[in-house]
């Protein structure tokens, strides 16, 4: 089981986790070129890791940081739910999510090493048609 939510996090044990992260980033691109993001899977809400340390994405709308995202660390693009611009929708094409999605599922390991939470990235994984 991982640590719960109350406990702080030991020194260095976030640095690394956003370490390997990076070396998990993938640019999220069209067979023609376009470009609507660079992320990497995560555990997000179903992990059991201490979520002080979570790898947080944002859906950005005009350049702008618009919401956050659960399960995926990184920047996607994405369109308006509301005038207020608070809330995203990410404009990924299915079969560009999709490619990444299943490149990430070779590369998880790489970021989190418990079965349980590969576990939870799988459905992260999944929910992204891969």
């Amino acid at each position: 089981m991982g640590v719960s939510e109350e406990e702080p996090t030991p020194p260095g044990i976030a640095e690394d986790l956003f370490n390997r992260a990076g070396q998990n980033l993938r640019i999220l691109k069209s067979d023609d070129g376009e470009v609507f993001g660079r992320a990497c899977i995560s555990v997000g809400y179903a992990g059991f890791f201490n979520r002080k340390t979570d790898i947080e994405g944002m859906v950005t709308v005009g350049g702008l940081a618009s919401c956050g995202l659960s399960g995926i660390g990184g920047i996607l693009l994405g369109q308006p739910i509301k005038a207020s611009r608070d809330a995203a929708s990410p404009i990924v094409p299915q079969t560009v999510l999709r490619r990444w999605a299943e490149e990430q599922s070779e590369i998880v390991p790489n970021l989190w090493k418990m079965p349980e939470d590969q576990q939870a990235c799988a459905q992260y994984i999944h929910l992204c048609g891969g």
